[in-house]
């Protein structure tokens, strides 16, 4: 009969949880070419610092910006381009801005949300 705290791992077993970086690396990970992603608040804007090179990918944040590139290095903040989370961000090469009503409605369509490459780090496909 097994001890009853044979099942308790012992200090040396149990792992340090996940960082935010470690988490937006990990979800960076399985993008692919052509997602189209809506990005939440928090870690999941960590993610676009962490997009594998060679991988095409298009974010979106709520308050109307479709084309999100990573955050800025310091000193070259504009404070005009921001996310929904109000951190700084830059822009990509074919990005389109809109109000935040349209933002919803691309971000909740039912049309885009079942088109191939439609990933939504909150949870929708």
């Amino acid at each position: 009969m097994k001890n009853a705290l044979s099942n308790v791992q012992s200090e040396k077993e149990i792992k340090m949880p996940l960082t935010k970086e470690q988490i937006a690396q990990r979800i960076a990970k399985e993008l692919q070419d052509g997602y189209y992603i809506n990005l939440g608040i928090g870690i999941p804007t960590l993610v676009a610092n962490y997009i594998p090179e060679g991988v095409e990918v298009m974010l979106q944040s709520e308050n109307g910006l479709l084309g999100i590139g990573p955050f800025p290095y310091e000193g070259e903040e504009d404070a005009d381009l921001i996310n929904a989370g109000k951190q700084t961000i830059t822009t990509i090469p074919g990005s389109a801005f809109f109000d935040s009503a349209m933002s919803f409605l691309y971000g909740l369509s039912v049309v885009l949300q079942y088109c191939h490459g439609w990933y939504n780090l909150r949870g929708w496909r």
